[in-house]
C-alpha cells in the first residue's frame, strides 16, 4: 500500500537543515525513501559479531570485491535502518577487519532494557579500523552511537541529532578514535560524551541545544578538543572535564551555555585560544583543579570571565583578553595561582580574590574596569624589579627614576610610586607599569668580533646571563661606559667571577661585545617600550642605548639635547666607529656615542 509519510517541517536557522513533505514510495523493504533530501534503501537492523560476517547477508554492499584492507575495507551504505524493537540499528562487534559505514539513515533503535549501550543507532563494541562517515541517527531511545572499547575508529561528518539520549558516546577504555566534522544537536543529555577514555581527537565538531553537556568528558586523559563549536547547550556547559587530566583544549568556541568551559578535579590540562563568551554564569571555570593552563583565551560578556574555586592551585592565566563580564578574572579559596599578561578590560570588577592567597598577579593591563583589583587575601601584584607589575589605567604617577627604590636618574617604564588603589585589604603593585604591557622579541644580527649594541626593549631580568641567554657560548667580553663617572666596566668570562663588575645590562647604555663566532643573532625579549622615557644625558661623550623599536633619523631623536655629534659603529673604520650625519636613521639594537656640550635629558616618546 501507497503511503504519504509527513515528516515535521523545522527550519533553524543555526541547524541549516529543512524536513518536508515527501512521497516515499511503496512502504516494502528495498524501495527507496528520501529523508532530510537523502535517498535510502530500507534494510533491517544488521548484526555483525566478527570478522567472518562482513558479508551481502549483513548488508556489506561490496562483499564480492572487498576484503577488509585499509585498501579496500568492507562498505555498508544507502541503508535506512529502523531499530524499534531490536535495541539497535547496527552493531559490529569484536572486529578488526577495516570497515565503512556510510550515507545510513540510523533511527528509533528501542526496546531493549539490558546492556547500557543498547538503543542505539550504531553499536560499535571491541571493535576496531571503522570509518562512520556521513549518516544521521536520530530518535534512538539511547545513543546516536556508541563506542566501547574500541579504537581507530574515525565518526567523519555525521549528524546525530533530534532526540537521542546522547549523540557521540565514547566509553570505557575507548582510544585513538577521531571524531570529527559531526553536527550533534537536540539530544536530551549530552552531545559528545567520553567516559574513561583517552588519547582521543575531537575536532571541528557543532555541538548545540543539547540538554545537558555539549562536549563532557569523565575520567578521561590525553584527548584533544579542537576547533569545537559548543552553544546554546541550555542547562549546563559547553565543554565540562571531570577527574580528567592532560587534556588539549584549543580553538573551541564555547558561548551561550551556562558556563562555556568547566574544569572539575581536572588537573594539567591546556586551555588555549578558546572563545567563551556570553554564557550565564562562567566563560571558564576550574573548580578544585591544579597544575592547568590557561592561556590565549577570550572570554567577554559573561558573569565570571575566568573563575577559579573551591579551591584550585597551581594554574597558570596569562596572555588572555577578558572584557565586558561582571567579574574579569575572579579566585575564591584559591592560591599559588600565576596571573600574568592578561588584558582585563569594562568589567565590574577587574581582577578579585577572596579569600585568596600567594597568588601571583603581573603584567596585566586593567583598563577601566570600575573597580581595578580587589584583595580580601595576602598576594603579590608584582613581579620585584626589574619585571615589574601591571599596567592600571588610572594610575596617575610619573617615571623619572629607575631602580629598585626608584632613586636613580632615568626612566624604565614604571611608575615612581605605588599603585595603591586595590581594594579590600592592604596590597599594593610595588611596581606599577607606565604603560599597557606588550611583550615582544627583536633580532639583533651580531658579526664575529667586536660589535656595539643597546636593548631596544624593556628587560624583564637584568642579569647578563638572561639578557644574552641567546648567545651563550658564543661572546667571551662585554664593556660599557658610565659617562657620570667617566669609568669602564666590563664583563670577561675568562677571569674569576670576583674581578667582572659588570653584572647587568639595560636599555640605559650601549655595550661592546666581542662574539667568538660567525653568523650569532641575539634575540632580545622583554616588554615593548610604549611610554615616555626620560634618560639623563651628561655634558661631554655619552655611551648610550636606542630603546625604541622604531627608525628615526639623529636629527629628529636626539630634538631638544643640544648634541654636536654622534658616532656610530663602522667595523672597518679604527676603534670600529666613525661619525654619523643628522639624517643617518638610529636602529634598534645599536649603540652609540652622543656628545653633548651641557647636562641635559633626552626624551624619547616614540
Amino acid at each position: 500500500m501507497k503511503r504519504i509519510c509527513v515528516i515535521w517541517l523545522s527550519i533553524m536557522l543555526t541547524f541549516g537543515s529543512a524536513f518536508i513533505l515527501i512521497d516515499v514510495g511503496e512502504d516494502t523493504e528495498g524501495k527507496a525513501i528520501i529523508y532530510n533530501g537523502v535517498t535510502y534503501i530500507p534494510h533491517a537492523p544488521i548484526r555483525i559479531d566478527s570478522n567472518s560476517e562482513f558479508d551481502a547477508a549483513h548488508g556489506v554492499v561490496n562483499w564480492a570485491t572487498g576484503n577488509g584492507t585499509i585498501w579496500n575495507p568492507w562498505i555498508i551504505d544507502d541503508w535506512d535502518i529502523n531499530g524499534n524493537g531490536f535495541g539497535y540499528c547496527i552493531y559490529i562487534g569484536n572486529t578488526t577487519d577495516y570497515f565503512v559505514v556510510r550515507n545510513c539513515y540510523l533511527h528509533d533503535a528501542n526496546g531493549n532494557s539490558g546492556e547500557y549501550f543498547w538503543d542505539t543507532g550504531l553499536i560499535l563494541y571491541n571493535t576496531q579500523n571503522g570509518t562512520i562517515a556521513n549518516n544521521t541517527a536520530n530518535s534512538n531511545n539511547r545513543h546516536g552511537i556508541y563506542l566501547g572499547p574500541s579504537s581507530n575508529i574515525t565518526i567523519l561528518n555525521n549528524t546525530f541529532s533530534w532526540n537521542n539520549w546522547h549523540g557521540i558516546y565514547l566509553g570505557f577504555q575507548s582510544y585513538n578514535n577521531t571524531v570529527k566534522d559531526n553536527i550533534v544537536s537536540v539530544n536530551s543529555r549530552f552531545g559528545i560524551f567520553l567516559l574513561v577514555s583517552s588519547n582521543n581527537t575531537v575536532a571541528n565538531n557543532t555541538v548545540f541545544w543539547n540538554s545537558w553537556e555539549g562536549i563532557y568528558l569523565f575520567f578521561s586523559n590525553n584527548n584533544t578538543l579542537l576547533n569545537n563549536t559548543a552553544h546554546t547547550n541550555f542547562f549546563v556547559n559547553g565543554i565540562f572535564l571531570v577527574d580528567s587530566n592532560n587534556n588539549i583544549i584549543a580553538n573551541n568556541n564555547a558561548t551561550n551555555n551556562s558556563h562555556g568551559i568547566y574544569l572539575s578535579s581536572s588537573n594539567n590540562n591546556t586551555l588555549q585560544n578558546n572563545t567563551a563568551n556570553r554564557n550565564n554564569i562562567n566563560g571558564i571555570y576550574l573548580e578544585s583543579s591544579i597544575r592547568n593552563t590557561i592561556q590565549n583565551n577570550s572570554a567577554s560578556y559573561n558573569w565570571y570571565g575566568f573563575h577559579l574555586d573551591s579551591p584550585s592551585s597551581n594554574n597558570t592565566i596569562q596572555n588572555n583578553t577578558v572584557s565586558n563580564n561582571d567579574n574579569g578574572i575572579y579566585l575564591e579559596s584559591s592560591s599559588n595561582n600565576t596571573i600574568r599578561n592578561n588584558t582585563v578590560s569594562n568589567n565590574d570588577n577587574g581582577i578579585y580574590l577572596e579569600p585568596s592567597s600567594n597568588n601571583r598577579i603581573y603584567h596585566n593591563n586593567l583598563i577601566t574596569n570600575t573597580d581595578q583589583g580587589w584583595d580580601l587575601g595576602n598576594n603579590f601584584w608584582d613581579d620585584s624589579y626589574p619585571s615589574g607589575g601591571n599596567y592600571w589605567s588610572d594610575y596617575t604617577g610619573i617615571d623619572l627614576y629607575h631602580g629598585p627604590d626608584q632613586d636613580q636618574p632615568g626612566s624604565d617604564g614604571i611608575g615612581d610610586t605605588k599603585y595603591a588603589n586595590i581594594q579590600g585589604g592592604s596590597n599594593v603593585d610595588e611596581y606599577p607599569l607606565m604603560a599597557p604591557f606588550e611583550y615582544t622579541e627583536h633580532d639583533i644580527p651580531l658579526q664575529e668580533g667586536w660589535n656595539l649594541i643597546s636593548l631596544p626593549v624593556r628587560q624583564l631580568n637584568w642579569s647578563i646571563d638572561s639578557v644574552l641567554v641567546s648567545i651563550a657560548g658564543k661572546w667571551d667580553y662585554i664593556q660599557t661606559y658610565n659617562s657620570t663617572d667617566s669609568t669602564w666596566i666590563s664583563n670577561n668570562i675568562n677571569r674569576p667571577a670576583s674581578l667582572n663588575d659588570l653584572e647587568e645590562m639595560n636599555h640605559l647604555r650601549a655595550y661592546w661585545i666581542n662574539i667568538t663566532e660567525p653568523g650569532v643573532t641575539l634575540t632580545v625579549k622583554g616588554d615593548k617600550f610604549n611610554s615616555t622615557l626620560s634618560i639623563p644625558l651628561t655634558a661631554g661623550w655619552d655611551f648610550i642605548g636606542y630603546p625604541s623599536l622604531v627608525e628615526k633619523s639623529i636629527s629628529d631623536s636626539l630634538a631638544g639635547t643640544g648634541y654636536d655629534a654622534v658616532e656610530g659603529f663602522n667595523a672597518s673604520a679604527p676603534y670600529h666607529i666613525s661619525p654619523l650625519s643628522d639624517s643617518y636613521m638610529m636602529k634598534p639594537g645599536e649603540g652609540y656615542w652622543v656628545h653633548v656640550p651641557a647636562d641635559t635629558v633626552w626624551v624619547v616618546d616614540w
